[in-house]
């Protein structure tokens, strides 16, 4: 859901947490130049859609602020929580804007909340750390540069029953990062309308792009010798693909003639190939059964070490 003219304005020429990180490109879903675009009104802000992770992380949001401070009580520091609505803005850094989920009452810190995908709970640091994804944080790093705050408490839920908390400390060169990139992108960029680059190997340009560009309005263009070399190039990328795919045809065809009606054929190296028969349900398209061939690597031998009283040294 696009977000309100009232709501689009008020973010157009201030950086908040989620903005940081885009900046830095260091966000998965969104680049600068994206942001650029939303910034200047070209595309539209986007709101959480229903039952996404980030809907969902608002409807549980109370949920874990509520067992967040449990488990501080249980730490021996009762860290209460309440929530804070109002943008937080420093006359210090005008275009920078702090929006943070709780603020925790009579202590100098604050808390931000999130709700994580189980797929990516291994890029989280253990409970009790510092170790906040990479990718978020940028956030709280801005929150405590805004709010003038010594430190920041992540508690993010993982997988939907893994809570894990983190206290972060400010950091002087965080400050600086933030300060320059955030300035730049602002003053540089979104109030001169000029946009940074496209990163074109992102995992949200191509979508991106067919967004913007959704219509076919009749007209013709004359190219520029240089969209010349991004044809070759993709003709080039195409034949090659072609040629590797028979060559992997061609490769698989000898292993499946080598082994015959056999299950199992193992390799010099010990590695296997593995033929299974598998069934194919039928929805769309007839149910049918067919062969499948997967390569199984050889297990590799356990070395001896301090486990079985090898000396060092």
């Amino acid at each position: 859901m696009p977000l309100s003219l009232e709501q689009q304005e008020a973010r157009k020429n201030r950086v908040g947490g989620s903005d940081m990180a885009t900046i830095l490109g260091l966000s998965k879903w969104r680049t600068p130049y994206e942001l650029f675009l939303q910034k200047t009104g070209e595309i539209p802000y986007v709101e959480a859609e229903e039952e996404s992770p980030a809907d969902w992380g608002n409807i549980l949001e109370p949920a874990i602020a509520k067992k967040f401070e449990a488990r501080s009580k249980l730490n021996g520091n009762l860290m209460k929580t309440r929530r804070h609505n109002a943008p937080i803005i420093n006359d210090e850094f005008p275009w920078l804007v702090a929006n943070i989920d709780r603020d925790i009452v009579g202590q100098k810190t604050a808390l931000e909340i999130k709700n994580v995908n189980w797929r990516m709970g291994f890029e989280w640091g253990p409970d009790g750390t510092d170790q906040v994804v990479q990718e978020y944080l940028p956030q709280p790093m801005l929150y405590m540069l805004v709010m003038n705050l010594p430190t920041f408490h992540v508690a993010a839920l993982i997988g939907g029953s893994d809570l894990r908390t983190y206290e972060l400390k400010r950091d002087k060169e965080w400050d600086e990062l933030i300060l320059e990139a955030s300035h730049e992108f602002i003053y540089e960029h979104v109030l001169k309308g000029i946009p940074p680059e496209i990163e074109w190997a992102h995992r949200t340009t191509e979508d991106l792009l067919k967004k913007m560009y959704m219509e076919a309005d009749g007209t013709e263009i004359v190219l520029s010798e240089e969209m010349s070399h991004w044809h070759s190039v993709l003709e080039q990328i195409k034949s090659e693909i072609k040629e590797l795919s028979i060559a992997e045809k061609v490769a698989k065809n000898h292993i499946v003639a080598a082994m015959g009606n056999s299950s199992i054929g193992i390799m010099p190296d010990g590695s296997q190939y593995i033929r299974a028969k598998t069934k194919r349900a039928g929805f769309y398209v007839a149910p049918n059964e067919f062969v499948v061939l997967r390569h199984k690597k050889a297990r590799k031998p356990k070395t001896k070490g301090i486990e079985d009283g090898a000396s060092i040294g």
